[in-house]
């Protein structure tokens, strides 16, 4: 089979679903890939263009559903549990 073409009866391939959630299920999701970011080592404006970039279109598509107050304010509540705050740059 060629490179670029999917194969249903691979049991390795990866595949991507849509589970159905309301906001609270979202708002969980993004806290946990914020969670994730926060503990490979990125910092706080590292995750924020992670959210800002249409490159990465789960984070991208939150902050375009949420706007960019809210992702903020995400982020700054995930790091503080961990680091107790979130300093911006200027």
């Amino acid at each position: 089979m060629p490179k670029d073409e999917i194969d249903p009866e691979d049991p390795n391939e990866l595949v991507g679903i849509s589970l159905g959630g309301g906001e609270a299920d979202e708002e969980e999701m993004a806290a946990c890939i914020v969670d994730e970011y926060l503990r490979m080592g990125f910092s706080q404006p590292d995750v924020l263009r992670m959210f800002a970039d249409p490159f990465y279109r789960l984070t991208h598509g939150v902050q375009a559903r949420r706007g960019e107050a809210w992702v903020r304010d995400l982020v700054d509540r995930v790091f503080r549990r961990w680091s107790g705050g979130t300093v911006w740059p200027t």
